[in-house]
């Protein structure tokens, strides 16, 4: 378990009472729901020929959270997106063979 491991782990039982899927429920829960998730931002990826989308790993205490960003909701968070550390991501769950990712809102 690295230090986001140890930052989530801290805090699961009161993110499990807000309802906050962690990576292994994520593995879980049906394709196409809206949930609600939390990690440190471990990598930003921004490739130039994605048409705007961003991609961010987040780390929780069970593994790593696949979040796809769209170009309206990063320049809605820009900064909080930048500036890193831990976030909470809201997004559609999308479930493709053994790969799960948010498509954040």
């Amino acid at each position: 378990m690295g230090a986001a491991g140890a930052s989530t782990g801290l805090y699961r039982e009161k993110l499990i009472k807000r309802r906050i899927a962690s990576s292994l429920d994520l593995e879980r829960l049906p394709d196409g729901i809206q949930v609600t998730t939390t990690g440190l931002l471990v990598v930003h990826q921004a490739p130039h020929t994605a048409k705007g989308f961003q991609f961010l790993t987040l780390e929780d205490e069970f593994g790593f959270i696949n979040v796809i960003v769209r170009p309206s909701v990063e320049a809605e968070f820009r900064q909080v997106i930048r500036t890193g550390g831990i976030l909470t991501v809201r997004g559609k769950l999308q479930q493709e063979g053994a790969v799960t990712n948010v498509k954040g809102v």
